[in-house]
């Protein structure tokens, strides 16, 4: 799995928040930032980061984005992506690598 960054924004393209989630492939992440869109009510658009690759991005009308955000898994069904997690800081992932 690998390591995406999504971010929630306003129109004015200022992002408060970011979700780190590892997933199994850009598309699975791109599907996870339509939940955050819809779970940010100030949010009108949101970027998928890998790196310093963008995945994907989506900008519009509030309403149109929330009406084709996907609902969220509920009972047996398993999300294909991982739930956010704390990730170390690189100064502290380093200096872990040099003992």
């Amino acid at each position: 799995m690998k390591l995406y960054m999504i971010y929630p924004a306003k129109a004015d393209g200022v992002s408060a928040s970011f979700e780190a989630i590892y997933c199994s492939s850009d598309a699975s992440a791109s599907r996870r930032a339509s939940v955050v869109l819809s779970e940010h009510d100030s949010a009108t658009k949101v970027s998928v980061w890998q790196g310093d690759r963008l995945v994907s991005s989506r900008g519009g009308s509030l309403s149109q984005e929330r009406q084709n955000a996907p609902a969220l898994t509920v009972g047996d069904q398993t999300p294909d992506y991982s739930p956010p997690m704390s990730c170390p800081s690189p100064r502290a992932a380093g200096e872990a690598g040099r003992s």
